[in-house]
This record gives structure tokens, C-alpha cells and sequence, in this order.
């Protein structure tokens, strides 16, 4: 038996239809759907590339007094959009209390009823840093230029997609009518 290694795409075309193959739609949905928010979860929201994981594990950090047992930060702080995706069970009694969350769903998608914590990042940052981690996952190294990948990125006219939909989002939401801490994940 013949096995064929896997390939990445060499455009950014191919990068989606890979990364669609990865993110199924209906599954993230079933996902969100569970998730059951308690008034003292924290949920980390920033748009991809802007201190996720950084903020993941100051978190768990301080809510265990250092606990590093794991062998994923998101084993231990789940990501909401892909618990059943993981068979993570994103309304179980966590290790920690507060229980805490990851998501990249803008404000107005993700479960109300946690506090929620959202890093800002200087948006040129962010879109390098993204294109840097697809290339090498998705892409094959060389054969995309960061300039395509913009492209790409911006090719998309939804007024609720993307960095700035995201940023204005938590921009406009005030703060008297839900728990939004905003952090910077850059020192500029």
C-alpha cells in the first residue's frame, strides 16, 4: 500500500480549501451551541495572531498559582469554537476556577453572560504574524508572497469580517453593559 505524504497549497486559494477541510462549519456551531457561560468565566476574544496564546497562559497562570501540567494550553483552557472538534467538554468542571475560554468569534458571535478579555495588536503585526504561521501549516514555504496573502485577506468585502469589523466591535461596546478588558500584546 501506497502511502502519498501530505501536501500544502501553494496559493492562497489552496490555503482556504485546506483550512476549510479543518474548520467545518457545522461542527464550530454544535460547539459554540454547548458552551454554557457561567458569570465568572473569562473568555480570552482577541482576533487571531493578538496574544492568544500569551494570554491563555497568563491566565491559567494566575487563576492556578503556576500550574504547567499540561500537554496544551487549550486541554486546559479550551477553545469554545473547537471543544467538539477536540471532544472537549467546554461545561465540565475545570482544574481552576474561574473557568477559562479561547475563542476568535467577534463579541457580537460569542455566548454572552462571561467576562471577556480581548488584546488589541497593531494590525500590520497581526496580519504578518498570521500569514508567518499559515506559511509552513497550510502553505508551502516560498511559494506565497505576503503581498498575495494580503490580497487574499482583503479580498473579503463582508463589513463583519476581519480585523477592523472585530476592533470596532469591541471599540463600540460599552463597557457599562458587559465585563471587556482590553489589552495590548505588543509594548508600542
Amino acid at each position: 500500500m501506497q502511502h502519498n505524504p501530505p501536501t500544502r497549497a501553494t496559493s492562497a486559494q489552496g490555503a482556504a480549501e485546506k483550512m476549510s477541510k479543518l474548520f467545518i462549519a457545522e461542527e464550530i456551531a454544535a460547539s459554540i451551541q454547548s458552551y454554557k457561560p457561567h458569570p465568572t468565566d473569562i473568555v480570552i476574544s482577541p482576533f487571531s495572531k493578538c496574544g492568544t496564546t500569551w494570554m491563555q497562559q497568563t491566565l491559567h497562570t494566575l487563576r492556578t498559582g503556576g500550574d504547567t501540567d499540561y500537554d496544551d494550553i487549550s486541554r486546559v483552557v479550551p477553545w469554545i469554537e473547537m471543544g467538539r472538534a477536540l471532544d472537549i467538554d467546554l461545561n465540565a468542571t475545570q482544574r481552576a476556577q474561574p473557568r477559562a475560554y479561547k475563542s476568535h468569534l467577534r463579541y457580537d458571535q460569542i455566548p454572552q453572560g462571561a467576562k471577556y478579555v480581548v488584546t488589541l495588536r497593531e494590525p500590520k503585526d497581526a496580519l504578518v504574524s498570521l500569514f508567518k504561521f499559515i506559511e509552513g501549516w497550510f502553505v508551502e514555504p516560498g511559494t506565497m508572497s505576503i503581498e498575495e496573502f494580503t490580497a487574499a485577506r482583503l479580498q473579503n468585502n463582508d463589513p463583519k469580517a476581519g480585523y477592523w469589523a472585530s476592533l470596532k466591535l469591541v471599540g463600540t461596546t460599552r463597557q457599562s453593559e458587559c465585563a471587556v478588558i482590553e489589552l495590548r500584546a505588543d509594548a508600542g
